[in-house]
Order: structure tokens, then sequence, then C-alpha cells
């Protein structure tokens, strides 16, 4: 079906008014929107930067872009022409599945399986599944700013970088599903070279190679920035979860969950620098150093963690929560709990630095850590200073074989016990009743990834909770009755 305008329109449907999507964003006016109904379409589309919107009628489950019928991202977006470029327009993508994208060809390679940019674009409610590049972008690759929001990446791959997404330029990824996507070289969902900030996102069981399971940033990117994100069962050779590069780039970390990460060194997170609070680091491992988290943290960078929680982190070597190489005398730990973390030495934190005074620990918990040779809860490895280590208000309960070994300043406010107790008088009335009970009811379910905000999580007594609340911390209430 054919049609003339005399001036563009600014709505145009497919198939109603058009067949075919190509002809329909070369059609509708700059700034218009072509909107597409239910079907699968099996065509590559080239759409000019000329701020269009192209959006399904129905949704991703009942429109489909299939890019099994030709060899080539399934969507180019152009970049924009020499008269535009002052007023650069950003194409939308919305509502749509991509699937089987082989990537834009260029002499030695593909990128972008589903999605080559080369000028700004939003994509919003789409699912990208079993696309493919044989270099970057096994969904999407992109060469200016780029905004995802809503969508979900799952099985996507590239034979480099960036399993999912490769970045050139600015990215924001907001409120999206990220699985089972993979790369051999780095990044198994998510390559960035410049600004990133990622927000409540879901990363499960992607796979990065020798960098980033999830995330790798690259060497000179700019600032990383993750918010309310879950990281779970990522793998690579270093950094489970992000690799976030050896510069001393701008990082940002907070309210995340990571969860089962594994890599051969550092299990979830690899970085130089920067702030991670009130996270939640459980039972990721590594081979090598760094459970959780291994920094090195050099000259004009500074390394920051507040309210964080790392439970059940286990390294082969040394630093089963954390391990510090500090280049740089600012590295502060501060109201962070460390739980039945371990390695061969520092069971939670191994740190290894050359300023006195490098590292201050503060208000924090160290409960039932092990070392298989020495410091339980921290090992300060020796460098000729006398302490590279300043501890203070700090709880130390039950790690072992030693609380500390190596050289190291009290700073006052810290407490040595053999064993940790607790209390089931979670009101802290003084009695043990039915004021307690009804306190455990309350709380019945998981707890908050922050364990003072969780005083019903009283069993087992021996690790002060485990972040439930349920019947055994209801017997142990009622064990513990009118005391």
């Amino acid at each position: 079906m054919l049609m003339c305008y005399c001036t563009r329109p600014l709505v145009i449907h497919v198939p109603n008014d058009l067949s075919s999507i190509q002809q329909a964003v070369l059609e509708v006016a700059d700034g218009g929107e072509v909107i597409v109904g239910p079907g699968v379409y099996n065509v590559p589309i080239a759409i000019p930067a000329r701020g269009i919107t192209l959006r399904s009628s129905h949704g991703p489950a009942m429109t489909v872009l299939n890019g099994g019928g030709f060899e080539d991202s399934i969507i180019t977006c152009a970049e924009a022409s020499r008269s535009d470029r002052g007023t650069p327009a950003v194409t939308r993508i919305e509502g749509f599945t991509f699937i089987n994208g082989k990537g834009k060809p260029n002499p030695l390679a593909t990128d972008g399986g589903a999605i080559f940019a080369l000028s700004d674009l939003e994509v919003a409610d789409c699912v990208f599944q079993f696309n493919t590049a044989t270099s970057e972008g096994g969904a999407i690759d992109s060469h200016a700013n780029l905004k995802v929001i809503n969508c979900m990446f799952e099985h996507n791959a590239a034979s480099h970088r960036g399993g999912a997404i490769y970045s050139h330029a600015n990215l924001e990824v907001i409120d999206c599903v990220l699985g089972h996507n993979t790369a051999p070289g780095e990044g198994g969902a998510i390559y960035s070279q410049a600004n990133l900030e990622v927000v409540n996102c879901v990363f499960e069981r992607n796979t990065g190679g020798f960098g980033g399971g999830a995330i790798r940033l690259h060497e000179a990117a700019g600032a990383l920035t993750v918010k309310e994100t879950t990281f779970m069962l990522n793998e690579a050779s270093t950094g489970g979860a992000i690799h976030g590069g050896n510069n001393d780039m701008e990082i940002t970390v907070t309210d995340c969950v990571f969860t089962e990460n594994s890599a051969a060194n550092a299990g979830a997170l690899y970085i130089s620098g920067g702030t991670v609070e009130r996270c939640e680091f459980i039972a990721n491992t590594t081979e090598s150093a760094g459970g959780a988290i291994r920094a090195t943290v050099g000259l004009g960078s500074f390394l920051t963690l507040n309210d964080c929680v790392l439970s059940g982190n286990t390294a082969g070597d040394r630093g089963g929560a954390i391990s510090f190489l500090v280049l740089n005398p600012q590295v502060s730990v501060n109201n962070c709990t460390f739980n039945e973390n371990h390695a061969d030495e520092g069971g939670a934190i191994y740190t290894t630095s050359f300023y006195d005074g490098a590292v201050t620990i503060t208000g924090s918990k160290f409960k039932n850590n092990t070392a298989d040779t020495q410091g339980g809860a921290i090992y300060v490895y020796p460098t000729g200073n006398e302490s590279d280590a300043v501890v203070a208000d700090t709880l130390f309960c039950g790690n072992l074989p030693e609380h500390i070994a190596g050289l190291w300043l009290d700073n006052g406010g810290n407490e040595f016990h053999d064993a940790c107790s607790v209390s089931a008088d979670i009101t802290g009335d003084g009695l043990v009743n039915i004021d307690d009970l009804l306190a455990v009811i309350a709380s019945w379910g998981p707890c908050p990834a922050m364990p003072d905000e969780c005083p019903a999580d009283i069993a087992p007594v021996s690790t002060n909770g485990d972040g439930m609340v349920n019947v055994d911390d209801l017997l142990a209430v009622l064990a513990n009755w009118g005391g």
C-alpha cells in the first residue's frame, strides 16, 4: 500500500496505514510516531535521527522483531545529519521483543545484535532474547547516549565484550532485568566506556569471561553509579558482579545486594576506590583475594564503606569479605557488620598498606569470622609501619583463631569476646515476655539488609540471627521467657 503526503503525518500505523515499518519511519514527520500492530516482522529497519518514536500497540508479547532471516542488526539508528547536530533528537523504541538479531557487519565482525545506534536513543518496555554479535553488544551496541527503561535482556551473547549492551557513550539502565547474558571477553551483561548509571535492576547468572560478570567499566570510563540493584550468581575471572577498572574513577554503589557471585579474583566487586553504602554482600566467593570486595586504592583515590553487611563470603587465599591494597591513606569502614566470613588469612578483612593509619574501622561488628592461619576478623600484612589499621568503637566476638593479627592501633571503645551472645529481650524493657513474642510476629519474614533494622532476628544465637524472623526466633523467646 502506497501513500502520498503533501506534509508528513505525525502518526503512522503499521500495517493499517502502511504495510512496511521501514517505509513508515521514512514517511513520518520529524518527532512523529510509528505505531506497529501485533505480528512478527522479519526485515531490518533503519531509523533516521529525526526524533521518531517507534512503538508497538500491544506490547512485546504480541509484537516481535525477528532477525533470523537476514545478516544485520534488526534496527539501525542512523547518525544525525550535519544539519541536525545542533539540536540532536532522541529516537525512542518501545514495546517490542527482539530475537535472533545477528549484528551490524563490519570488515572483521558484527556489533549490536538487535540494535546498532549511532545517535541518541531511548529504549523502553522491550525484551531482548537470543541476539548475538561476534564482537561487541550482543543485544545493543550504542555509539551515542543510551537510556534503557523497564527492559529484559536474556540469553544474549557477544564474542568479545558486552553480552547484552556495549556503550561507547553515556548509558542509563533503569528497572531492567539482565540474565544469562555472556561475553567471553569482558562485561557479561554490560560493558561501558563512559558514564554509567544503573537503578533498580536485577543481574542474574551473567558471565563475563576475563572481567565483570555483570558489568565491566572501561579503564578510561567516567563515573559508575549503581543504586537499589541486585546481583546474584554472576561470574567472571575478576569481579564476579562488577569490575570497576583500575583507574581513579568515581564509583558509587548504594542500597544494593550481592549474592553468590563468584570469580577467581574479587568474588563480587573489584574497584579502585569510591563509596559503597547500605549494601549487602552474602555468600560471594573467590579462589584468590576478596570474597566479596577486592580494592586497590591508588594515589589520589579514596574508598569508603558505610552501613554494609558482609556475611558468609569466602576467599581461598585472603580477605574472606574484603581484601585491601592501599597506596593512599584514605580507606574507611564505618558501621559495617562482618559475619561468618572465611579465608586462609583475614577471615573478614585482609589489608596491605604503606601508610600508618591507612585503613580506619569504626563502629563495626565482627562476628564468628574464621581464618585457617591468622586473623579471624582482620589480618594486617606487615609492611614496616607501626599501625597500618586503626580500629575504634568496634565489637569483636567469636572470631578464630584470633580477632586481629598484625600491627594495628586501638583507638578506644573496642570490645573483644570469645563468643557472641544475644538477648531475647527484643523490646529492651528488661523482661522476656509477650511484648517480645509480639515483636517476633510483627517482623515475621526476611530481614532488611541492615541487621540493626531487624532486632527480632535472634536465632541461631551463635550468629545473632540468620536473616529471617521465623519459628526459630519464636522458640528462642520462649526458651528465655521471664529472663
